[in-house]
């Protein structure tokens, strides 16, 4: 998610500090904590902006589309 894109002027590693502290601190509030991940965790990321991902993205995409279409101009 934090991978510089060609033709944006932004600092990757800037803001994913700030979103990892931003979410941080939400989810302390609620007495959770922040997910095993990438750095973390057993599994690697992938090249999701390449078109790569794993098996359940696919069911979780389909299940957000079906939502998307199914309530048009609908907000969460």
């Amino acid at each position: 998610m934090f991978q510089p894109v060609d033709g944006v002027d932004v600092d990757p590693a800037g803001l994913e500090t700030v979103w990892l502290e931003s979410v941080g601190a939400v989810l302390r509030r609620a007495g959770l904590e922040l997910p095993r991940g990438p750095r973390t965790g057993a599994w690697r990321a992938g090249a999701g902006r390449q078109g790569l991902h794993t098996e359940p993205f696919g069911r979780m995409l389909a299940e957000m589309q079906h939502l998307h279409r199914s309530h048009p101009g609908a907000s969460w």
